[in-house]
């Protein structure tokens, strides 16, 4: 077709459009900061349990979605072109992204209560299983030679466990300038590395994409010779991301030429897992909503210890990339499903036993029941505030 001509050949399309989304990212959110308009209420204001003073854009996560919308655009049009094959991603699984941004920018600028939103993440997944995506093997066996006819039932729950569970994992993480995107990015380097090792760059262009997206929100967000990040990633774009990182992993490890060990997903998400799924059950042992924000996190404690905030990311990203590189081993070099696992779990009881030293001896930190305990006294006074008016 004459329409190829028109487009870069299949080993320089992935770079072109993953450099094209970088850009445009950049110059959108930059144009917008330059407004400086209220964005919609998509403004972080300090208090609470925040860390940052100066009221700041919650647009960089809108900007990164709509860009790999925009860039999709093209990459359709290579892809009929008969230029190359591209995964694109389904129609079930776009419709449960443009849902997950939507919910996250009304919680952006208008709190939405956690059971919405969790009802809003179960429907996400539910359109994620209807388009095929589903966790049929999770490694140390496949689920329908365990439970025979009742397989399907048990992957769908599987899934939404798992889902569910990654894209809150992005989010409670998303506390610090540059870090759930800095995650997002090493995990998305690793994946697009097992790609181009299998020589599969080009299908994977929508990964590579959103790759390029999240480097471009990273050039305004971290602080690089500035005190502050200009933008943030928001509630929008943190569950977006969760979301197509367990899109991903589950592409890659559930087909019958997966690309990545089922186990090896876990490597890959690295961090946000590891240290939400710390949190969580610490918050429950200690009668508290695993939801409710709080001091407890990893990059707090380092924070606490006197770590400044480049410093903190530096040890969080090289963590997270120690953990990829793990993967890419596993995924190269087929290693023990059941050695893997066992070692991930042992690397949970290290970092909870890092953290409790972290912890001890450190300054005091508002504990996630303090910060539970303020903001509902925030709360009270800002309605009774409202009541005087």
């Amino acid at each position: 077709m004459l329409l190829v001509q028109f487009f870069p050949s299949s080993e320089w399309m992935p770079m072109v459009m993953m450099l094209t989304a970088m850009i445009v990212v950049v110059v959108s959110l930059a144009l917008s900061l330059k407004v400086g308009t209220d964005y919609f209420g998509l403004l972080d204001h300090p208090g609470a349990h925040k860390t940052h003073v100066t009221p700041t854009p919650l647009i960089g996560g809108i900007a990164v979605i709509l860009t790999l919308l925009l860039c999709t655009l093209p990459v359709w049009a290579w892809h009929l072109s008969g230029a190359g094959e591209v995964l694109l991603l389904p129609p079930g699984v776009l419709s449960a992204l443009l849902l997950l941004l939507v919910v996250g920018a009304v919680d952006d600028a208008r709190p939405v209560s956690v059971r919405l939103r969790l009802v809003a993440q179960i429907l996400a997944v539910g359109m994620m299983a209807w388009s095929g995506v589903l966790i049929l093997d999770i490694g140390l066996f496949a689920l329908n030679d365990v439970f025979g006819v009742w397989g399907w039932a048990v992957a769908a729950l599987v899934t939404l466990f798992a889902v569910v569970g990654c894209i809150n994992a992005f989010n409670m993480i998303d506390g610090m300038d540059g870090l759930a995107a800095g995650l997002g990015v090493v995990s998305l380097a690793g994946l697009a590395a097992v790609l181009f090792m299998a020589d599969l760059g080009a299908q994977g262009m929508l990964l590579l994409i959103l790759l390029g997206a999240l480097a471009g929100f990273l050039l305004l967000n971290m602080r690089l010779g500035r005190p502050r990040g200009l933008v943030f990633l928001g509630d929008a774009g943190s569950t977006t991301l969760g979301f197509l990182m367990a899109y991903w992993v589950i592409v890659m490890s559930q087909s019958t030429d997966a690309l990545i060990p089922a186990t090896a997903a876990l490597w890959f998400l690295g961090l946000p897992v590891i240290d939400t799924l710390r949190v969580m059950l610490k918050r429950m042992a200690a009668g508290v909503s695993p939801f409710q924000p709080g001091h407890d996190h990893l990059h707090h404690l380092l924070q606490a210890r006197g770590l400044g905030v480049n410093q903190t990311l530096a040890v969080m990203l090289g963590v997270q990339a120690v953990m990829v590189g793990t993967g890419i081993w596993q995924a190269l070099f087929a290693t023990s499903a059941l050695v893997m696992t066992l070692l991930w779990v042992a690397l949970i009881a290290a970092l909870t036993v890092t953290a409790e030293w972290l912890r001890v001896g450190r300054p005091a930190i508002p504990s996630a029941a303090a910060d539970s305990v303020r903001t509902r006294q925030v709360v009270d006074l800002s309605i009774e505030n409202v009541k005087r008016r």
